[in-house]
């Protein structure tokens, strides 16, 4: 028995979805393609939570970079 397997076809396409820069890349909601009227409400939800605001007002800050061994200076992602 095999069991639960996933469609490789379907785990290639969401692979290569694009990944989104920023939370309010259009891209992002674009590609979960759903109905405008949720993505909406989705939104309006988020304005109220004041959680969601402050880490996205504090994203330019969160940015952290470190330096290796050899005195490289790296992002962290």
């Amino acid at each position: 028995a095999e069991g639960i397997t996933m469609d490789p076809a379907k785990v290639e396409a969401i692979t290569k979805w694009p990944r989104p820069t920023s939370v309010t890349e259009h891209g992002y909601w674009a590609s979960l393609r759903i109905e405008p009227d949720l993505i909406s409400r989705v939104k309006e939800a988020q304005k109220e939570d004041s959680e969601i605001w402050t880490i996205v007002e504090n994203l330019d800050k969160q940015v952290e970079f470190h330096l290796d061994n050899d005195n490289v200076l790296w992002q962290d992602t």
